[in-house]
């Protein structure tokens, strides 16, 4: 048998390899981009995965059928579709899909981002509305993020002062970085992590490396989740997934921080913005003394770059997947149970 007909019958088992395992049985799924067989859609897996997933959106459509391997995965670029999910199907959409590497970095999928709907997760889900983000607990720790806000801006202000013509270079994100992991281990525990050293200490580093790998790892973007064979040979993988399960704090550190980074960028590249906020802010506090989380209500304009911040750098930006238990309906389309939902929300 010539190479050509090696090929060919190749070809052919690998096609009917894949009618086996994505059958077309008629139904009016969403649109989907070609796939290969075993792997599915996984060839668009990119290091950035809400960037590739919108370009594979713009060219078919806002609602999207992928195949990560054998699991089906559900793709919303479009906030009305998104708005559907999450109501008319919140209770279809409700799991979260247990992937491998979600059981280290979640305690076997205990947490409240990763346990299934049921009194267990409804349970979680009381005690943090009321214990953790209520209107209540939010100002009885005013005091907290107030006193780490002040060293923070005394030592910008200092280092500017110092510098020629009032001007130097900071480096930001470890700063930021610090301050909000003072921040919620002082509500936590009632003690600082970091103290107020100048310079941002060598640990904090080594800890913003832990939670960036903790995001990295923690999401849909790794292909030994989908593919069984490959989690054989990547022993590296597992071991870095145990040792993340032993990093307490998962959110609010670097997604803070990275608002705060990204809010003061878009500022210092757009100084009439920046003018005015400061007009506002003069006018309706005053320069006698600094800004209070009391005075937002008073600051229109200050909350509209907030808002304006978060709408284009999202501090995730993909939603937390989740996972179907029924059939349903989405953007008029037919979705399969068991299907993982990703929501770009870039």
């Amino acid at each position: 048998m010539g190479t050509l007909s090696y090929i060919s019958l190749t070809l052919a088992l690998l096609l009917l390899i894949k009618l086996l395992l994505f059958p077309k049985n008629g139904k009016n799924f969403p649109p989907s981009p070609p796939s290969l067989p075993f792997i599915g859609h996984l060839y668009l897996i990119k290091i950035f995965l809400h960037r590739a997933l919108a370009r594979v959106a713009d060219r078919y459509g806002s609602v999207l059928l992928l195949h990560f391997g054998s699991r089906p995965v559900l793709v919303v670029s479009s906030p009305s579709v998104a708005q559907e999910c999450f109501t008319t199907n919140d209770i279809t959409f409700a799991n979260r899909p247990h992937l491998p590497s979600s059981k280290h970095i979640n305690n076997s999928n205990t947490t409240l981002g990763s346990s299934d709907y049921g009194s267990y997760w409804r349970n979680l889900r009381r005690i943090a509305t009321i214990d953790v983000v209520s209107n209540h607990r939010l100002l009885s720790s005013t005091d907290v993020r107030a006193a780490e806000v002040r060293p923070l801006v005394r030592q910008l202000f200092q280092k500017c002062t110092a510098g020629a013509e009032g001007f130097v270079k900071v480096e930001l994100k470890s700063r930021l970085f610090v301050l909000a992991l003072n921040v919620i281990m002082t509500m936590i525990t009632r003690k600082r992590y970091y103290g107020e050293e100048v310079e941002v200490p060598e640990e904090a580093r080594k800890f913003n490396d832990v939670v960036e790998q903790t995001f990295m790892l923690g999401g849909a973007t790794k292909l030994q989740d989908f593919l069984s064979v490959l989690r054989w040979f990547d022993y590296k993988m597992k071991k870095k997934l145990v040792r993340l399960e032993k990093s307490l704090i998962q959110a609010g550190t670097d997604t803070s921080s990275n608002s705060i980074e990204w809010a003061v960028s878009f500022l210092l590249n757009n100084p009439e913005t920046l003018k005015k906020a400061q007009t506002e802010i003069d006018a309706r506090v005053g320069n006698e003394r600094l800004l209070h989380e009391s005075d937002l209500t008073n600051l229109p304009y200050f909350q509209c770059i907030i808002k304006e911040t978060l709408r284009i750098c999202p501090g995730a930006p993909l939603l937390v997947p989740h996972e179907s238990t029924n059939e349903c309906v989405v953007g008029g389309f037919n979705v399969p149970r068991g299907t993982m939902l990703l929501v770009n929300a870039h």
